[in-house]
């Protein structure tokens, strides 16, 4: 999946951020139907945004299809919402204020705009090596780093894929502290059977900081009673001063 924003929706030429003319601030979605359906996209779009509340035409609500079986399922979706079967639950009942157009010339936005939420994340994107809009915005990597990085996916399923992916190490690392926390035990992207970690502590599992501690904490206790065995083990004088008597 490849996804880029951008202003699309009206006829004028050479739309810009500063200069939207009669364009609509949109999201450009590549897809493969057979891994993710244009049917999901749309139960997404209708579950994720307020399509109640009146807006100005840049950020309006509004759904570009390209033939007319998407613009047949747009519709069909636009209806069960109307009727309270789909969306989001707290905008039931309220009047619907989506369109559902043509989609127009798409004009992309400019590269600042594009993976926002990978862009704003210095410790990831500062090992990355995108150079111009058509880097970040054709990379599927891209997409799926953007949308972890929002707070979208969960655990399971980054651990099954960001191993394949080609991207830097520390890349890998910095998504994983900041998705899965510090229980990235099961991450393990190189072989460290003859380096030595690079990494701070918290690379390990809490499980195993907690073992640590705990292991450190017993170690006084276990000294402090193999003293005492000593002592008890050692003859006192006055023992000895017994024994010679005897």
């Amino acid at each position: 999946m490849r996804t880029r924003v951008g202003y699309s929706g009206g006829k004028q030429p050479k739309a810009d951020y500063h200069d939207l003319k009669d364009h609509t601030e949109t999201l450009q979605i590549q897809f493969d139907p057979t891994v993710v359906t244009y049917r999901q996209l749309l139960e997404i779009f209708w579950s994720s945004h307020d399509y109640v509340t009146p807006i100005k035409k840049q950020y309006k609500s509004v759904i570009f299809y390209l033939d007319d079986e998407q613009k047949a399922e747009a519709e069909a979706t636009f209806k069960l919402v109307e009727e309270g079967k789909l969306g989001n639950p707290e905008h039931k009942g309220k009047p619907v204020l989506t369109v559902i157009e043509p989609a127009t010339q798409f004009h992309v936005a400019e590269v600042y705009h594009q993976k926002y939420q990978l862009q704003c994340n210095h410790e990831v994107i500062k090992h990355l090596r995108y150079t111009s809009v058509h880097d970040i915005t054709e990379d599927p990597v891209a997409a799926r780093l953007n949308g972890y990085l929002a707070g979208y996916g969960d655990q399971e399923t980054l651990l099954s894929e960001i191993e394949a992916w080609p991207l830097p190490f520390l890349v890998k690392f910095h998504l994983l502290r900041g998705v899965v926390g510090r229980d990235i035990v099961k991450f393990k992207p190189i072989d460290e059977s003859e380096a030595n970690n690079p990494l701070p502590i918290d690379f390990l599992s809490v499980q195993q900081q907690l073992a640590a501690v705990e292991g450190k904490a017993r170690a006084p206790a276990a000294d402090k009673q193999q003293h005492k065995r000593k002592e008890s083990a050692a003859p006192t004088r006055s023992s000895k001063r017994s024994r010679a008597a005897a």
